[in-house]
């Protein structure tokens, strides 16, 4: 509805700066993928001589795109005189996933660039070398949380290293902290010099397995590995990564580090050196059964690889594989929702089509939360109380199971709801047969889907009234929950009354006492 000059003068005014370079890289990748690579060039054209011009230059030359090398390398100069490149943003780990990570990787990819289509290499080993800073490499400063961080270091050290005719390691990398005050105590430094030691131990163990990785992307860049030669030489550095996997799977972020990882493969993609559908298999290989179908944050690697028009059949297969899957999968419906809108999204920009297909898709299964089941099984209480006088034991179990595998279904498809009538399902099952209710509290906590604190106690105080239990059985349970309440007591002792006979009232006072001191 508006020109491009007119949508970028609006663009520009944003702040912070990098706020806006980030909606121009979504903008411009977005409209690249759905063959909108004309409006782009003209939107380029509209900010000639912009270092912002790069948020465009780097999605087009991904693409595959003939581009002015020299605008990108002025664009990148200017930024680093003018100080906007510090890989210290991305220190902080809450950073990995704002807009600072996303700069930053445009940047590396476009120096990227640059030294793979044969650009002036001297300018763009100043970037690089700020990019790689001896003060963010420093292993006493580093963590394995620090994704983002790790990569982009990694992708720089690993280009320059090649470039002075190395190979990357992990001494290479890192950089020795700085000497300890001399006025330090003794005993400090040693504790100090024993902590360095180890954190860099385990970044080491960390980023190791990925290091070939890295060294044959840049080897692809430099062109120094034949084409013939490509594909085998990273099959045999996929199958060194696949021979760490237990060590990875040790750290909560192994998975992390590999998406990141096939990220940064992704951006292969304008290289003619490679063929696309090797690029595809090894991130593949690289994600295989890492990246639930639940979790969407593959579609971040689509989308780079989308930027090929080539790999669109292939995306479009996996997405809706991975779409199929969700369906089936058991699992809460916002779950499910929220997964398969991401996934139509994603595939809005290559077939349209098929992105309706899959949001029809999310629609039913969003009509299938039946929030009258919540009203239903809070009615399964009352009945079973009138009911259970008149049914044999096997009937009572019969249907305590199937109302048990109602409220599982129901408690998973309407995960997050805070009214599930938990109290009163637990109450119907405690009714009907005890020790159904019992296993169904230890099931549901071993799964997950709800703790036996929340569940344990109605069952227990059911039992106790309907005196399907002796007051010495249900005050057993008792050190299995955080908060034993007086009421619960209370009751336990006038049940105890009631039952005389087969109470013992000794072992019961001393029980209560122990729990209450």
């Amino acid at each position: 509805t508006t020109s491009p000059r007119k949508a970028l003068n609006f663009l520009l005014r944003w702040r912070p700066k990098n706020i806006a370079a980030q909606v121009a890289l979504n903008l411009s990748t977005n409209l690249i993928i759905s063959g909108e690579n004309d409006l782009v060039k003209q939107c380029l054209d509209e900010i000639d001589g912009s270092p912002w011009n790069i948020f465009l230059l780097v999605p087009l030359a991904l693409a595959g795109d003939d581009v002015d090398l020299s605008q990108i390398e002025t664009s990148l100069v200017r930024m680093l005189r003018r100080g906007l490149i510090s890989p210290e943003l991305l220190r902080d780990v809450r950073s990995d996933k704002n807009v600072s990570a996303d700069y930053l990787d445009v940047i590396v990819t476009a120096c990227e660039i640059i030294i793979s289509r044969g650009g002036d290499t001297e300018r763009i080993i100043p970037i690089l070398s700020q990019i790689a800073g001896q003060d963010v490499r420093r292993s006493d400063k580093l963590y394995d949380s620090q994704i983002s961080l790790l990569d982009i270091t990694l992708r720089a050290i690993a280009l320059l290293e090649r470039l002075a005719g190395h190979k990357i390691s992990s001494e290479t990398y890192f950089v020795k902290p700085p000497e300890l005050p001399s006025d330090m105590l003794a005993q400090d430094v040693k504790r100090r010099k024993r902590q360095n030691s180890e954190r860099k131990e385990e970044i080491k163990k960390f980023i190791t397995p990925f290091l070939d990785i890295y060294d044959i992307r840049a080897q692809i860049l430099l062109g120094l590995i034949p084409s013939n030669k490509i594909k085998t030489q990273i099959d045999d550095a996929l199958k060194s990564l696949k021979d760490n996997n237990y060590q990875l799977s040790r750290t909560p972020y192994g998975n992390a580090m590999r998406k990141q990882v096939a990220l940064s493969v992704s951006k292969l993609i304008g290289e003619t050196s490679i063929d696309s559908s090797i690029i595809f298999s090894c991130i593949s290989k690289l994600v295989e059964e890492k990246i639930a179908p639940l979790n969407s944050s593959i579609i971040e690697i689509y989308k780079s690889l989308a930027l090929d028009v080539s790999l669109h059949l292939k995306i479009l297969s996996e997405i809706t594989a991975r779409a199929n899957t969700v369906v089936a999968i058991k699992s809460s419906a916002e779950e499910k929702i929220e997964a398969l809108i991401d996934y139509a999204r994603m595939l809005l920009l290559i077939s349209p089509k098929d992105a309706e297909s899959l949001f029809s898709e999310a629609i039913m299964i969003a009509g299938d939360v039946n929030y009258e089941a919540i009203h239903e099984l809070s009615l399964f209480g009352p009945l079973a109380r009138r009911a259970v006088e008149s049914m044999e034991a096997e009937q009572r179990r019969e249907i305590s199971r199937n109302i048990l595998i109602i409220a599982s279904d129901a408690a998973v498809r309407l995960e997050g709801y805070d009214h599930f009538p938990w109290d009163k399902t637990a109450q119907a099952l405690a009714t009907l047969d005890i020790c159904m209710a019992l296993a169904a509290v230890a099931r549901w906590e071993d799964t997950g889907i709800i703790t036996q604190s929340t569940l344990l106690a109605p069952v227990l105080a059911t039992a106790i009234s309907s005196q399907e239990m002796r007051p010495n059985q249900a005050f057993a349970f008792s050190s299995l929950l955080d908060w034993f309440s007086e009421e619960q007591i209370v009751q336990i002792i006038e049940n105890a009354r009631e039952q005389r006979a087969n109470t013992n009232f000794k072992d019961l006072t001393e029980d209560i006492a122990k729990e209450e001191l």
